[in-house]
């Protein structure tokens, strides 16, 4: 049974029987020299328990310090009672007994009853409360040996423990890790720090910290020893001592330091090793309920005895191994710096046996930064750094390794953050080492090591990397020295073999590109290069690696400026950035940035180049770059790119000469060869015995055929005497060439008509054949022919342009009188007779415009059509064609089709145009004459199939048939115009027509149309004249002048015009409409183009002469729109105009168009 329960006990079995209100149990505290409440029944007992009290005070103290027993009837009469004891309990004393608890002679403490009414116990009940009070200070000094004694056995098994780790473990992580467990579980304490005091340095360095579950452990920094602080004391002093954050002695130092540790109490032992202090332990509680004891504390200074000999046994031996360790990477180092002139494969395996063997968390390699780069490049064997992300950027200022390469010295840092150039390359470094590796006294690069622990790194590592340093530098040198030999070796093994390439290769283009990847190839460091050579009297670039050739080849660099820039003559030259950026403004003086981008001159950090020389002449020039250093080529480089540029030249040289030669042999053979003429040659008995691809092409031999074949075997029988007795005169007789023409045909049959002009061959004066140059001239007949037809048909189409432009007039009169009148109240018979001739009227300007349609083409009045609607308007229009030849239609339409923009007219032409064509051939056909109309959507388009089983088209001729002029009927039956204004018009739509050239049988036509959507009809329409403007959106007062010869149209204006409410003066000339607009301000004049005594474009510019506000007044009438010059003038103009006849909305919508003209700023272009 343990205290506390036989303390409950107690006060709870005598409280019964004194049936006493309430009742506690007090004992001395040894450390403090107070008594304290243990065990309390009754009102307020939770209140009391654990209460303290100074010996002396209050009744129990009173008991306790007099070893008497106390009854007190009435505690209001007795100044011996302590009322804040009620205070605390809330209890309301009146009576109290209380005898004291011995035990060998010595009182332990009390036990006190208490009731709420006075007089409550007698003096007997003193006797008897005494004698329990004896037998209760038994049985607690029994627990007491008890528990001294089981804490003894805990304290052996703890130190037992603690030998244990000394002799079983020599990692001092291990050991310092169980150490600072065994201290907390042992003293029930909660943190448990372990520091090092390094050769009785002023500072503390944190070896471990254990902390109990909740509680944090503080950061592993080291920490100052202040003189006069307890911590140096018990170091110095080698005795412990103990710090509560209560006591009243504590120093605000040492408060502060408890208060961050987050502690109560904190226990400071001195680690003493064979009498030298090495290190501190602390031992710290969160709560000060229950201090330490002094067994504990002895406890706890026997612990930290045997801990001080693990640490530091644990610590030498942890020093020899890594000595040992060391040993082994440096001997690794050396082994394969001697074994091995891969500096890399030494570097790689230098930074793994670093980290294998000493357990260095991050490693790395870094080297000095390049030209005029400020930061550090890091080498890829590194370990421990991330590089996922590339490599990082370390400044060469604000950094360790930046500091060792400006300085050339190596530097150890303990503690990162107390170094003022320190730069983060990880956010848990804590310590760091920087040594450099030399060269002939200069940096080459920086072996680093970084620690997340503080103190990773001591003067015994700093030697070990110092050693390790020299290794890397004298295996770096090595390795130098043998690419050195490597590389020259190389390079003249790839000069014999580039030396034989580029004699082999003649060809001027590919030497070009040859010579440049052969320089590459040949200097090791060059990364890209170009090539500039002569063409004519200035020097272009002639092909590159590595650059943008294109660019390139634009630029012309003038021969004087090119000579101007070459470096001295058999010198190659090594320019820095600085220099190569110079040296291209000089040659580039206005082509400088596309040079820059062409050449990438923000990435080449140096070149190497020297001229190509024939004899003393300079041919050229040769550039190599590297990308990567600023000093890339070497004086070996130089003397190699020399000795390559002579043989490069040679090369040159030798393609230059074979291709003037392989030209001048080629030049006639091209001419025999590629002439559109027929060139031939005949032997003395007129067999062909050469000839060119022309003659090839057009005959239909080949060429095993031909050769050898009689000449008159080319032409019709009727032609063989009198083509025999030319060549036979030619031949005897004639020296000067003599030209006819010849019918031929070739071997399919086909014939045609040559021009031929025949010119005698000689050896040694004698005559030995004919050299023959003909031409076919059968299209040029055939287009004289076509020339004759197209006149007839240009002075039709004149006819035609004159009869619209004369039906024009009165037309427009016709329709826009009857558009007047259908606008006033008239009687609904005058009404409908009107709109008959409006309606008449408007058919012969639908008639007027398709006869324009031969003389030109005129723009499309795209809007919402329906494909199959159109289709079935055309069979209703050819019913009559169709019934007369008896030709059955058959449709398959998709009415599915959506609706789309285009001119109805128009598709109408074409369609009737293919059924006719049909018609005219199926009315050949022998029996059931058919034709097959077919819609359907595809994607984004409507395929239209328009076949008909007749005698269809010959495959020789299909691909001719939308020719203008060509035509497959008799002579009379067409001009051969039809199939051509089809292909005109669908390809106006956007869209596609062709012929099926695989069928057999019948002919088959297809058109395809895009499909524009009807939504889109305000994009489509863009060309199209505006929608006729509401009255309320033209001004109310307008002055309009109308010029124009014909008397009605002039009234039929100034009527239209009136009845808008705008003032209107007319002139029947130009001369009057000049006068006119000199003495009157017009905001409008509407002229018409034709007139007898000025015509309407010379007005305009003799107007806006004198009236130059009146540039966008003008609206021109017009009924002659095919007229070229009218096209271009109002094109150029940009004036709105009428085409004849129109209708009074039109009138409106030219007025808005030219309001809107006028409203839009002039640019400068215009005036």
């Amino acid at each position: 049974m343990d205290m506390q329960e036989i303390l409950s006990k107690v006060i709870t079995s005598t409280n019964e029987i004194f049936q006493a209100e309430a009742g506690s149990v007090a004992l001395l505290d040894p450390l403090s020299q107070n008594i304290v409440i243990r065990a309390a029944v009754g009102a307020g007992a939770d209140a009391v328990r654990g209460l303290t009290l100074p010996i002396g005070q209050g009744v129990m103290g009173w008991v306790f310090s007099h070893e008497e027993p106390a009854l007190i009837p009435d505690v209001y009469n007795d100044e011996r009672f302590f009322k804040d004891v009620d205070k605390e309990s809330g209890f309301q004393t009146r009576s109290i007994l209380c005898v004291p608890m011995k035990a060998d002679e010595h009182t332990i403490g009390v036990i006190e009853l208490m009731n709420m009414r006075p007089d409550y116990l007698s003096d007997d009940g003193v006797k008897i409360l005494s004698v329990i009070a004896d037998h209760a200070a038994l049985a607690i000094e029994n627990a007491r040996l008890l528990e001294e004694t089981r804490q003894k056995s805990e304290e052996q098994a703890f130190l037992f423990e603690a030998m244990a780790i000394v002799t079983s473990d020599l990692a001092l992580d291990t050991v310092l890790d169980a150490v600072g467990r065994q201290m907390v579980e042992a003293l029930k304490a909660d943190l448990c720090i372990i520091s090092r005091w390094p050769l009785q340095q002023k500072q503390l360095d944190t070896m471990q910290s254990y902390a109990g579950p909740g509680v944090k452990r503080p950061p592993p920094t080291p920490r100052p020893l202040l003189e006069g602080s307890t911590a140096l004391t018990v170091l110095t002093s080698q005795n412990s001592t103990y710090l509560d954050i209560d006591a009243s002695d504590i120093s605000p130092e040492e408060k502060r330091w408890v208060n961050q540790l987050r502690m109560r109490t904190l226990f400071l032992i001195p680690l003493i090793y064979r009498r030298q202090t090495i290190g501190l332990v602390e031992i710290g509680r969160i709560h000060n309920l229950h201090p330490l004891t002094t067994g504990e504390l002895r406890l706890a200074e026997t612990m930290t005895a045997q801990a001080a000999v693990a640490i530091e046994h644990a610590r030498l031996y942890d020093e020899a191994t890594r000595h040992l360790a060391e040993a082994k990477v440096l001997q690794e180092v050396m082994v394969a710096a001697a074994s091995t002139l891969d500096f890399n494969q030494v570097l790689t395996g230098t930074i793994e046996a670093l980290h294998r063997t000493l357990g260095i968390e991050r490693l790395g390699f870094f080297l000095p930064p390049e030209d005029d780069n400020h930061f550090i490049i890091t080498h890829p064997a590194t370990v421990g750094f991330d590089l996922e992300n590339g490599r990082p950027e370390i400044p060469l200022e604000g950094s360790a390794i930046g500091w060792v390469i400006r300085n050339n010295k190596d530097i150890l840092l303990q503690d990162v953050h107390q170094f003022s150039d320190y730069y983060e390359l990880a956010d848990d470094t804590l310590s760091e080492l920087c040594v450099p590796v030399r060269l002939h006294d200069k940096v080459v690069a920086v072996l680093n090591a970084e620690s997340p622990r503080l103190n990773a790194f001591d003067n015994e590592g700093l030697r070990l990397f110092r050693a390790i340093a020299a290794e890397l530098a004298v295996a770096l040198e090595n390795a130098k020295l043998f690419q050195t030999e490597h590389r020259l070796v190389n390079q003249q093994k790839a000069l014999i073999n580039v030396f034989a390439d580029l004699n082999t290769e003649l060809t001027s283009d590919t030497l070009f590109q040859r010579i440049i990847e052969r320089a590459i190839v040949v200097i090791p460091q060059a990364e890209g290069g170009s090539l500039i050579t002569q063409q004519g009297d200035d020097f272009v670039h002639a092909a590159a690696v590595g650059f943008d050739i294109q660019k390139l080849q634009s630029l012309i660099i003038a021969k004087d400026v090119f000579l101007e820039c070459q470096p001295p003559p058999r010198i190659a030259e090594c320019l820095s950035q600085k220099e190569i950026i110079a040296l291209g403004q000089h040659c580039f003086p206005a082509n400088f940035y596309q040079y820059a981008q062409a050449a990438h001159l923000d990435d080449v950090k140096c070149m190497l180049r020297t001229s190509l020389y024939a004899g003393d002449t300079v041919i050229g020039a040769i550039t190599v770059a590297s990308s990567t250093k600023p000093q890339a080529f070497t004086e070996e480089d130089k003397q190699v790119l020399l000795l390559f540029a002579s043989q490069a030249a040679i090369a040159l040289q030798n393609a230059t000469l074979f291709e003037e030669m392989r030209a001048a042999e080629a030049n006639y053979r091209d001419l025999f060869d590629n002439a559109n003429d027929f060139i031939f040659t005949l032997d003395g008995n007129f067999r062909i015995s050469s000839a060119n691809k022309a003659v090839f092409k057009a005959t239909g031999y080949q060429t095993n055929e031909i050769i050898g074949m009689h000449f008159t075997e080319f032409v019709p029988a009727e032609h063989y005497t009198r083509l025999y007795k030319i060549l036979k005169s030619r031949l005897d007789f004639s020296d000067s060439p003599t030209t006819f023409e010849l019918p031929v045909k070739g071997k399919d049959g086909r014939e045609a008509v040559i021009e031929a002009t025949i010119r005698v061959q000689r050896d040694n004066n004698r005559p030995v054949g004919l050299h023959c140059i003909a031409r076919d001239i059968t299209q040029r007949l055939e287009l004289e022919q076509q020339l004759r037809q197209t006149e007839k048909l240009s002075t039709i189409g004149k006819l035609v342009a004159g009869v619209a432009h004369e039906l024009n007039n009165p037309l427009t009169s016709i329709i826009g009188y009857s558009n007047l009148l259908q606008e006033d109240s008239l009687l609904q018979p005058y009404k409908d007779d009107l709109k008959v001739i409006f309606q008449q009227a408007d058919r012969a300007r639908i008639i007027v415009k398709d006869l324009l349609a031969f003389a030109r083409k005129i723009d499309l009045e795209p809007k919402p059509v329906d494909i199959n609607s159109t289709i079935q308007t055309c069979l209703n229009l050819t019913k009559s064609l169709l019934h007369e030849y008896n030709i059955r239609v058959t449709t398959a339409l998709d009415f599915g089709l959506p609706q789309t923009l285009a001119d109805q007219h128009q598709l109408e032409l074409v369609f009737v145009n293919l059924i006719s064509n049909a018609v005219h051939a199926l009315s050949k056909a022998t029996s059931s004459p058919c034709l097959t109309i077919e819609s359907k959507k595809l994607d984004d388009s409507i395929l239209l199939t328009f076949a008909d089983n007749g005698p269809g088209i010959p495959s020789s001729i299909a691909h001719r048939i939308f020719d203008p002029f060509f035509s497959t009927k008799q002579v009379g039956e067409g001009t051969g115009l039809g199939l051509s204004i089809c292909f005109g018009i669908i390809s106006e739509h956007k869209g596609h027509i062709w012929v099926d050239e695989t069928v057999t049988s019948g002919a088959t036509f297809y058109i395809k149309l895009p499909i524009v959507p009807v939504r889109e009809a305000a994009a489509s329409l863009a060309g199209l004249p505006e929608p006729e403007a509401s009255s309320a959106s033209l001004p109310k007062y307008l002055h309009i002048l109308a010029v124009d010869d014909e008397p009605p149209l002039l009234e039929l204006l100034r009527r239209v015009l009136g009845r808008m409410g705008y003032t209107v003066d007319t002139a029947p000339d130009g001369n009057i409409g000049l006068e006119k607009l000199s003495k009157n301000n017009y905001d409008i004049v509407i002229c018409d183009v034709l007139m007898p005594d000025i015509l309407g474009p010379d007005l305009y510019d003799r107007a806006i002469k004198q009236f130059p506000h009146l540039r966008e007044a003008f609206i021109f009438v017009t009924g002659n729109v095919v007229d070229p010059d009218t096209r271009i003038f109002l094109e150029n103009s940009g004036s709105p105009w009428l085409a004849k006849p129109f209708l009074p909305k039109d009138i409106k919508r030219a007025i808005t168009e030219a309001l809107s003209r006028k409203s839009e700023p002039t640019t400068l272009n215009e005036l």
